[in-house]
């Protein structure tokens, strides 16, 4: 039958080969000695000799001699037989070239004829091409060279083989290091040689299907059981099962899920993925479509009674982040990522129910930066809602792991007796003899995952098959791809190019397979242990090693074609690319499109700032990075906009160092490209950055070119943006009436129908001026005044549903409540500000609400709960999400707080570096607050030191002399 499904896998087929197998390179040695005073003819009988020799050697140790020329060649072990121990069957065929030689060939002159012969193990490529008079088979790849090689450096009559195939063979080899290889060292391996025959051993051995019983895991069984019988009284949220590939991580998640079935527990299994790392809230989407079983084109509001108890707000976030219709710009993009999140944790509890209900999430280490923090957030909640969220994962995301609401259990390889029961239970009626036993324990180093790659290579009709065996893993799932039908072998060597994920629908579509051929290939795929059991149309592979060694087997020509079409076919069949983009760009890389993989990034970082989902932006620009460096210059005004798209959520998070490098190299290449449009929105940017950091005599110089060039361009977005910027700069550096002058302009300007515009900003420019506009005559002790505008700032920013904007603005206010005396309600504002921005990850102000909070409370006779405050933020992480403004506020209040709860000398310690901060950021109004706290507490201390006290009020008096500053604080 002509079908496009055999068209395909013929091409697939008869493309190039790529094998890990063992490569025997050998020569004559002294042929041109042989045969130099002969006649042609005769040293054509000889050469003759020569060759029929090495083939017979060679295939009686299941060799291939793919290669002779005139004295020397190339002999491959492990194909077209790949079931046969290749780096064994090589080194055995060695010995024997150089061992038998003397015996069954001797030269013209009848003297002994010697070789020399180079070993080495590796990947391959296997192609047939055309020449006059028939076709001819080529070996290609490093593997060939290297062992060419070492032939060539091989003593005359020695053997050298590489570490890489000593490692694969289980046969003994009496072996010398010798001397270093630049070859070798360039792939970090070394040489020997063979000094005596290798010794293989032989056992006998047969074999019966894989069991899903687990071994040696009686402890980690047992907690999990624990967990699951207590779940109700399990003292945390999560439970984190952590190892190496192949340990087994996820025998046990599956044991978890027929235990809590059993135990009437409901169950929910989501995987997380490789080619949706980054892309916002995939794993958590995954999960509430699972939870509400449903198509992926319905949404869940629609038809799950559990939601109709969210909010509006949080059913609206929902809808949008299940949606498979794309966003159209109705995104969610008004909300902050831990608005979404909380929406969709709450969404999560409310499908739950109250039931008791485990929750497993397979190779955490792969999940995208917001669903891993939804998951967190439900952890902390979970152990109240009889919740056990369980979690797979390598090692690599250990620092992500450590919560105080997720217990880690470390799984180690298994031991010996362990392994041995289990290779015992695989094996047919248990007969495998000691001998065997041993070996293969020996070889599986106590991977289960290993233990069952070598049951699966083993032939039951062969006594002789465990002799045979390659050794490394990757080895071994070849020989295993291998034994395959061609047609089911194209299948999943098309898959591990398609990733991991894929639905049925569009495989078979860029396979352009039938759907019984291909239905009946993945029913053999997963009887073989390569592919899980397909669940809701999606295809997963059974260990992500087993994928990886299948795409290693996979032509580039191949993967490239492979990958364009899952490019055309994902775009024709997604109704929503939104979700898409991540995958796309892999595709496009993996077609060798690297313009056309940076534009998909493009297009998934908008979707993940539409999202909020700073997480997964950062991980995108940092990809896009390394296509940028690749494509070159043509690619400048991408990276300008990528550093354009992130600053603003990296400023609140607090990520203040990444973009110290990245926004002065964006104003140089705006600037070179005429781009002055964006140079002056980076400018603006950075100013940002010199606020937090305090490098404001830098700033001020930097925001005037910005403001300069925003009236010159005419732009009112620009305009606001660098005018701002620009009076926070003025008012640092206590130029107040400049400050004044510039934040009273734009509040003239931002009225009637601009008093709600947005304009591109991370908050509404109107509620952000009058905020400043407050503060600024706060310095000035023009309380009232700056009270009314702070008040009239977070009415507008309430109004217009603004959480950035309401933040500052409930700042300015606690502050000028402060200056008023109005301690109880300066408390309220900060408290309030706190939470929203706790609530929103505005990250960055922490420590300055912080440090205003611990100065009030302090005042109010509560210092113990202001110091408790400030060091709970101290201990963690966020600590290293901030600038040197917010911390010289924390300092100084958390300060106060140690002097006004008793302990003096820390409390003088940590106000004195507020001061010292001040003056290296040269800043007089700091300067000048630092002073006036360091005075309060002096009168409070019982240590007080009077010509510290008489020069900071000496310094304080010429500050307000030269500036006109008071101190409120």
């Amino acid at each position: 039958m002509d079908t496009n499904g055999e068209k395909k896998s013929n091409e697939l087929a008869k493309s190039p080969e790529r094998i890990f197998v063992s490569v025997l390179a050998f020569d004559v040695v002294g042929s041109t000695q042989h045969i130099a005073k002969l006649d042609p003819d005769d040293a054509q009988e000889f050469l003759d000799e020569c060759y029929l020799y090495l083939k017979t050697v060679i295939e009686q140790a299941g060799g291939f001699l793919a290669n002779y020329n005139g004295d020397g060649g190339i002999a491959v072990f492990g194909w077209p037989q790949s079931m046969e121990n290749h780096a064994d069957q090589a080194c055995v065929a060695a010995w024997n070239i150089q061992a038998r030689s003397e015996k069954y060939i001797r030269g013209p002159d009848n003297k002994g004829v010697r070789f020399r012969v180079g070993v080495h193990s590796g990947l391959v490529g296997m192609r047939r091409f055309r020449l006059e008079g028939g076709s001819k088979l080529d070996t290609v790849g490093g593997t060939v060279h290297i062992s060419a090689a070492l032939e060539k450096d091989a003593p005359q009559g020695g053997i050298l083989i590489s570490s890489i195939t000593r490692a694969l063979c289980r046969a003994t080899l009496d072996v010398e290091r010798v001397k270093p290889l630049p070859v070798l060292e360039a792939i970090e391996a070394t040489a020997f040689r063979i000094l005596s025959e290798p010794k293989p051993s032989k056992n006998e051995v047969a074999v019966k299907s894989v069991s899903g019983k687990i071994f040696g895991r009686k402890d980690e069984q047992k907690k999990i059981h624990g967990a699951l019988t207590n779940i109700r009284e399990y003292a945390y949220g999560g439970l984190a099962l952590i190892g190496e590939p192949g340990i087994g991580k996820s025998r046990l998640a599956v044991a978890a899920i027929d235990s809590a079935e059993k135990l009437g527990i409901q169950t929910f299994m989501v995987y997380a993925s490789a080619q949706e790392r980054t892309t916002a809230f995939a794993t958590i989407r995954s999960l509430l479509r699972i939870m509400t079983r449903q198509s992926e084109s319905e949404f869940p509001s629609e038809k799950s009674p559990r939601l109709e108890g969210l909010d509006q707000r949080s059913r609206y976030i929902v809808e949008r982040v299940l949606s498979d219709i794309e966003a159209n710009g109705l995104g969610v993009d008004q909300y902050t990522d831990r608005q979404i999140m909380s929406a969709l944790v709450e969404a999560c509890v409310s499908l739950i129910g109250g039931n008791p209900t485990l929750i497993v999430v397979e190779e955490f280490h792969l999940i995208d930066e917001e669903s891993r923090q939804c998951l967190f957030d439900l952890t902390d909640t979970a152990r109240e809602k009889s919740v056990l969220i369980l979690l797979t994962s390598r090692p690599e995301r250990l620092e992500a792991l450590s919560r105080k609401s997720v217990e880690p259990l470390y799984l180690n390889r298994l031991s010996g007796e362990s392994i041995k029961a289990m290779a015992t239970e695989l094996s047919r009626d248990s007969i495998l003899n000691k001998g065997a036993l041993d070996t293969i324990v020996q070889r599986a180093e106590g991977s289960p995952f290993v233990l069952e790659q070598i049951i699966r290579n083993l032939d039951i009709t062969d006594h002789d098959a465990l002799h045979r065996l390659p050794y490394g893993v990757e080895s071994l799932i070849h020989a295993r791809i291998n034994r395959l039908p061609d047609h089911t072998k194209v299948i999943v060597q098309g898959l591990s190019i398609l990733g991991e994920g894929v639905s049925e629908d569009v495989a078979m579509r860029i396979l352009g397979e039938p759907l019984v051929e291909f239905q009946r290939s993945l029913h053999q795929l997963t009887e073989e242990a390569f592919l899980k059991q397909v669940r809701d149309g999606i295809i997963r592979f059974n260990h992500a090693m087993i994928a990886e060694a299948c795409e290693t087997t996979v032509p580039r020509k191949v993967k490239r074609q492979l990958h364009q079409d899952a490019i055309i076919a994902i775009e024709e069949e997604a109704r929503n690319l939104d979700q898409q983009y991540e995958r796309l760009a892999f595709h496009a890389e993996g077609a060798g499109k690297i313009e056309g993989a940076l534009a998909y990034l493009w297009r998934a970082a908008l979707v993940a700032r539409r999202s909020s989902a700073s997480g997964s932006l950062l991980l995108l620009f940092e990809r896009a990075l390394g296509y940028i460096e690749e494509i070159g210059a043509t690619a400048d005004e991408q990276y300008i906009d990528f550093v354009l798209l992130l600053c603003t959520p990296l400023l609140h998070r607090g990520e203040l160092a990444l973009m110290n490098d990245h926004l002065p190299k964006a104003i140089e290449l705006a600037q070179r490209i005429d781009r002055q449009d964006k140079a002056c929105n980076v400018m603006c940017q950075l100013g940002s950055l010199y606020w937090f950091n305090g490098n404001y005599r830098e700033g001020v110089p930097l925001m005037r070119d910005a403001h300069d060039k925003s009236l010159a361009l005419g732009s009112l977005p620009l305009r606001i943006a660098s005018q701002i910027m620009h009076a926070l700069m003025l008012y640092a550096v206590a130029e107040f009436d400049r400050a004044l002058d510039l934040i009273s302009e734009l509040s003239e300007i931002l009225d009637g129908d601009l008093a709600q515009a947005q304009l591109g900003g991370a908050a509404v420019p109107s509620v952000m001026v009058r905020s400043f506009r407050g503060w600024f005559l706060l310095e000035v002790a023009e309380y009232s005044a700056g009270l009314d505008y702070a008040n009239e700032a977070l009415e507008m920013a309430r109004a217009y549903s603004d959480p950035y904007g309401e933040v500052f603005a409930l700042n300015s206010s606690g502050v000028l409540n402060i200056a008023f005396g109005n301690l109880e309600k300066a408390e309220d504002c900060m408290m309030q500000a706190l939470h929203i921005a706790k609530k929103n990850s505005y990250d960055t102000i922490h420590p300055h609400l912080i440090g205003h909070l611990a100065s009030i409370l302090s005042r109010l006779g509560r210092p113990e709960q202001a110091v408790e405050l400030a060091e709970e933020w101290l201990a963690s992480p966020l600590r290293n999400r901030t600038g040197k403004l917010e911390l010289f506020y924390f300092q100084a209040g958390y300060g106060e707080a140690l002097v006004s709860a008793g302990d003096d000398g820390a409390g003088r310690i940590m106000i004195d570096r507020a001061v010292d901060q001040a003056r290296d950021m040269e800043s007089p109004t700091l300067l000048m607050q630092g002073l006036s706290v360091r005075s309060r507490c002096s009168a409070l201390s019982e240590t007080r030191e009077i010509d510290i006290v008489a020069r900071d009020k000496e310094d304080m008096t010429q500050l307000t002399a030269r500036y006109g500053i008071h101190p409120w604080m």
